[in-house]
């Protein structure tokens, strides 16, 4: 009779068989569409199979985690924006890890941002090593029932892995002394390597990820790793924590003055004061500031992790919350400059998703104040995550290539400067239905290029076959043939 180990093992070696030969079939037509959907949507039925639907439908936490698997899957086939893909792509790979974490213990609800990072940590390394593990001692070979006549199946397979290298060794020796045997050889034995290593290559890594993370969801031996407060740096006190938090406040507020001072004061006074323009004053502090302010809430929150938790937390607490409202100036101040820098020169990619980036911070800190300042750490993740959803989600509807095409077109229109159809055309076919759309409120010139550029567009949209199909790519493809411009 089979263990239940070695049942469980033999059906996720299978399910990673079928999702290794499946994904060579569907992944490899590039750029991602439906494919992706196909193909998790697979990954999804295995999981649940092998999990159990009540452990993976019926509880909230992995529930959660499976419909933002499939909502990241389903970004392949909504927008073409490269940004919003890498987005889902990555939203798509912590929430895998994060699945398995749960299904190995771990608690979203009750853990921090160290827990739930040994968490994904652990599910890529469980992952990594998981396919010989489950070949070499999940699974009983010798245990599995098999005809008379296939019962010396492991040794002829053995014998014939060992026969490989002994006959690559001599057949090469026997083709370069002879070239009849060669030709000959040549005839019969034809195997086009270029053709067959992408399948070989795509195959292979499908079915070792596939294995691994299957194996990790189906096996819940081991307890999720947890970083414990007693191995946190005993000697930094509430002195120590406080005193750096009280000489970057200072520093904060020495800065928040100037602004106050220059930045809201008006263009006269920049322009009077400093020699320089307002846009130009605006202009080259942006990303600065949006530096500082990604690093300020990993230090809070590694300070925080520092902290003696026997010493008294009210004087951290309130010079966090004086740093939070300090940045949130700051902040302001970034968000505003980016205003002003857009009024001048355009919007761009780069602008607009830092501008969200931004937005994102902003609730981010907020949560920080109202979980980890009032000593509730272990939610602070599970809502950083949410609204890192929330705003990817915000992302896919807002569409932001057509957002720029719209702003850079009204901008167009109110200023000197003109309309760049060169960059409008780079962006992906999410905003081809806009572009169309503004064609007669541009400049005879800028109509003219956008066109041309558009043309080469219209051929891009042809190329992919079912597999890479998207929504926004087969729109953009639709408008541009009603345009005439294919």
């Amino acid at each position: 009779m089979i263990n239940p180990r070695t049942q469980t093992g033999t059906r996720a070696l299978i399910a990673a068989v079928a999702l290794g030969v499946t994904g060579d079939s569907l992944l490899r037509a590039t750029p991602w569409g439906i494919n992706i959907v196909l193909w998790i949507l697979l990954l999804v039925f295995c999981v649940t199979a092998l999990a159990g639907p009540r452990t993976t439908l019926l509880n909230p936490q992995r529930f959660a985690l499976t419909a933002a698997m499939l909502f990241f899957a389903f970004g392949f086939v909504w927008r073409d924006s490269s940004v919003l893909r890498g987005l889902d792509a990555l939203g798509l790979g912590v929430s895998a890890g994060l699945l398995v974490w749960l299904n190995r213990g771990g608690n979203l609800g009750q853990s921090g941002l160290a827990g739930c990072a040994g968490g994904l940590a652990n599910a890529a390394g469980l992952t990594a090593v998981g396919l010989p593990h489950l070949l070499a001692r999940d699974i009983e070979w010798s245990g599995l029932p098999r005809p008379a006549a296939l019962r010396q199946t492991p040794a002829v397979l053995a014998g014939l892995v060992l026969s490989v290298p002994l006959l690559v060794l001599f057949g090469g020796l026997f083709l370069a002394a002879d070239g009849a045997y060669r030709q000959l050889v040549g005839e019969f034995v034809h195997v086009d390597v270029a053709a067959w290593a992408p399948h070989i290559a795509m195959l292979g890594i499908l079915t070792w990820t596939s294995g691994g993370y299957l194996r990790a969801v189906a096996f819940r031996d081991d307890a999720p790793p947890i970083l414990a407060r007693e191995r946190r740096i005993a000697g930094l006190g509430n002195v120590e924590v406080c005193t750096v938090l009280a000489a970057l406040n200072l520093l904060f507020l020495t800065f928040v003055m100037v602004q106050f001072r220059y930045l809201f004061g008006g263009a006269a006074l920049v322009e009077s004061t400093l020699g320089v323009t307002y846009a130009e004053y605006a202009r080259e502090g942006f990303f600065q500031l949006v530096t500082v302010a990604c690093l300020v809430l990993p230090l809070l929150l590694l300070l925080d992790w520092l902290r003696n938790p026997d010493s008294s937390p009210s004087g951290f607490r309130f010079l966090a919350l004086v740093m939070i409202v300090l940045l949130s100036v700051i902040m302001v101040s970034a968000v505003y400059r980016m205003r002003l820098y857009q009024l001048e020169f355009g919007l761009t990619e780069l602008r607009f998703y830092t501008t969200a980036f931004m937005l994102w911070l902003a609730v981010v800190l907020g949560w920080f104040a109202l979980t980890v300042l009032r000593g509730k750490r272990n939610r602070f993740v599970s809502g950083a995550l949410t609204a890192a959803w929330v705003v990817v989600l915000g992302l896919h509807i807002a569409n932001p290539d057509a957002w720029i095409v719209r702003a850079n077109a009204k901008h167009a229109a109110t200023s000197e400067r003109p309309f760049d159809a060169a960059y409008a055309a780079r962006l992906s076919a999410d905003a081809l239905p806009t572009l169309v759309a503004v064609l007669p409120q541009l400049s005879s010139e800028s109509q003219a290029e956008l066109r041309d550029r558009l043309v080469q567009q219209g051929d891009l949209q042809s190329q992919p076959g079912w597999r890479s199909w998207n929504w926004s790519r087969s729109k953009g493809a639709e408008v541009l043939a009603v345009a005439g411009i294919d």
